[in-house]
Parts: structure tokens; sequence; C-alpha cells
């Protein structure tokens, strides 16, 4: 996400790779980040990352972040892993219609 498009009170997800616990395992997260305010200026906000109290977040951390969730595929022991090119057109051919994801406003 380009931080020049980041307005305040905007929705975005940080995803990334996490450990399951104190094994090997690793899976795919998705967080929330609710940006705050921005300070074009200095190239900063103040986010509230998976509803926690909000913090100064410069413009590296910002671009990161992602517009819209994606979609994760539920492995085995609980792991997840983002959908192939091949399951997201799978997925889109035997739904037939526009896929909406909660929180962009439409029906």
């Amino acid at each position: 996400m380009k931080f020049d498009k980041i307005i305040p009170n905007m929705v975005l997800y940080d995803v990334h790779s996490y450990r399951m616990g104190n094994t090997c395992l690793r899976s795919v997260g998705v967080w929330t980040v609710v940006i705050k305010s921005i300070d074009k200026d200095k190239r900063k906000a103040v986010v509230s990352w998976n509803g926690n109290s909000p913090e100064v977040w410069s413009e590296r951390e910002l671009v990161r972040l992602k517009s819209s969730a994606p979609f994760l595929i539920r492995t085995s022991i609980g792991r997840c892993r983002r959908e192939t090119m091949a399951e997201r057109a799978a997925r889109l051919k035997a739904s037939n219609v526009e896929v909406h994801r909660a929180g962009e406003g439409k029906p």
C-alpha cells in the first residue's frame, strides 16, 4: 500500500508468517490495522494494530500492509496458507459471482 493513499480511519491488513508455539510449524496470520491519524510531513502514522493501544509507525512499516485481506486455506493441525492462483481461479469460477470481502462496504 502506498503511503500517499493511506487516509485516517482506513482499515488495512497485516499479513505475515508466524511460528505456531514452541515448534517448527509455521502458519500465515492476518491482523487488522486501523489508521488513527497521518503525518504526511514526517511520513508517520498513529495506528492501532489488532485492537491494541495506538502506536506510531513509520512509512516503512505501513507500506507492507495490504488493502484487502487474503483468502487463507486451512491445512493440517490448524496451519493456514495463502491460496494459489489456481485455487483462486477455481473458487471464482465455482461461485460464478463477484466475491466481496468483509469491510469493503459492498452488500
